[in-house]
């Protein structure tokens, strides 16, 4: 997988906004991608971000569904086409204008 892990540290406080664009953006990556890869590749504590994932969901920006492999469950997240829409026309504009310091 061609994901790169975003290059934000993981000591250093980001905002909501910027949490929602990682997810978004790594969702768009890759298509579709387990839980556990998602919270790796955007740096962030899947417990503690859940809410975020949550309102992604309820505002269709993103989809969840799960896998089953025999008893294993695993838990799939891709971005919807309102979400390609939303990260189109509102998130890379405003990453251009207001880029991230790195």
């Amino acid at each position: 997988m061609s994901i790169q892990k975003t290059s934000i540290s993981s000591k250093r406080h980001r905002d909501k906004l910027d949490i929602i664009k990682d997810l978004i953006f790594v969702l768009m990556q890759s298509g579709e991608i387990n839980q556990t890869l998602l919270a790796t590749f955007c740096g962030i504590n899947i417990t503690k971000h859940r809410k975020i994932l949550v309102h992604l969901e309820t505002n269709n920006l993103i989809t969840k569904y799960e896998r089953r492999n025999g008893k294993k469950i695993t838990i799939i997240y891709k971005v919807t086409m309102k979400g390609y829409d939303f990260c189109k026309s509102v998130l890379i504009p405003f990453e251009q204008a207001f880029p991230r310091n790195s």
